[in-house]
């Protein structure tokens, strides 16, 4: 599956989603992005989520160059769509996808750095067993 198919079953995909830790296993050839999922049309819950990335060809990762205005805020991310002209410039700056691969991207609101991953497939587990509260609001 690819990033799109695995958001499609999700209630807001990753829209207004806050990342909490991305982990790269060179080893593995694996990259697991820990998320925070809007559960809820109000945005009040949300859901910590792990994307698992299989078969990890390559990643890419900018810093972010905007301070939290809040010390406890996690990162507010979304999903480049491949329908974007965004999408197709940053695409063009990266190798080529493999056959067999997929390629995606993320971007943080605050700062508009992205980060992307080419793997062969993505699966998604539920780190809670249900949604909370949110807690991690933006002004």
């Amino acid at each position: 599956m690819t990033l799109t198919d695995v958001m499609r079953t999700m209630p807001w995909g990753l829209h207004d989603a806050y990342l909490v830790k991305i982990g790269i296993d060179y080893e593995a050839r694996a990259v697991d992005v820990d998320v925070r999922l809007k559960m809820a049309a109000d945005q009040t819950s949300d859901q910590l989520a792990r994307l698992h990335f299989a078969g990890m060809e390559y990643f890419a990762g900018l810093p972010p160059d905007a301070p939290h205005e809040q010390p406890d805020a996690l990162p507010w991310i979304d999903q480049l769509h491949e329908t974007s002209p965004q999408f197709d410039e940053l695409r063009a700056k990266h190798p080529p996808v493999p056959e067999g691969c997929f390629f995606a991207a993320f971007y943080t609101r605050e700062s508009w750095q992205y980060f992307t991953i080419c793997a062969r497939d993505v699966t998604l587990t539920w780190l809670e067993a249900e949604p909370v509260p949110v807690k991690h609001h933006k002004p």
